[in-house]
């Protein structure tokens, strides 16, 4: 687990990660400090102060913004219950469909409208965790609880908070995806082909 801060003109590299062979489930944040433009593959949108954007990777995605430092990025490494349970993913479909991408695409949900700052005070909270020197074997039960919450305050009236125009949901196997997600995927074709779709 890491915390990165990144300042404006820099880009986020891919990972070479082997989280595909193991039991965890690897999730990445990047919260907006200040407001920011994100160029993520050919898709570029503006992000304003608490904005979060989950993806289970970022692949060179670049950041520009006035200020510095612009976004804060997580990487968080979380095992999968047994079963998986409401504790970690709020029992909400959408968590279980990026769980359960298999490409490589960058695929992302923004959230928006995170102006209570709860999602920004778990994030701190989980920073907080994550540098600590010394992971006893608490570590992964706080960081995990943590997010945790993080997600079921994203999920807790989701349709308000998803920018779908400007998330990029996974189109694979879209058929047997939550209706969160087909929407979603729908609203990403649309923008990705520029609206130019017969019926």
């Amino acid at each position: 687990m890491q915390v990165i801060y990144y300042d404006s003109n820099s880009v986020l590299k891919t990972l070479n990660l082997q989280q595909n062979k193991s039991k965890n489930f690897h999730i990445e944040f990047i919260e907006a400090l200040n407001p920011c433009k994100i160029l993520a593959g050919n898709t570029e949108f503006i992000l304003d102060q608490y904005d979060i954007v989950i993806s289970k990777h970022f692949q060179n995605v670049k950041v520009i913004g006035q200020t510095n430092p612009v976004i804060r990025w997580y990487a968080v490494e979380l095992k999968y219950p047994a079963p998986l349970n409401q504790y970690l993913v709020a029992d909400n479909a959408l968590i279980h469909d990026l769980m359960n991408i298999k490409n490589q695409k960058v695929n992302y949900i923004v959230f928006r409208n995170l102006d209570n700052q709860i999602c920004h005070s778990y994030l701190n909270s989980l920073e907080l965790i994550i540098n600590q020197s010394d992971h006893d074997q608490y570590f992964t039960f706080q960081a995990q609880g943590i997010t945790g919450l993080l997600f079921t305050e994203l999920l807790h009236k989701h349709r308000e908070k998803i920018g779908k125009s400007v998330s990029r949901f996974p189109s694979n196997d879209v058929k047997y995806a939550s209706r969160d997600s087909q929407s979603g995927a729908i609203m990403t074709y649309l923008v990705v082909n520029n609206g130019n779709v017969t019926l």
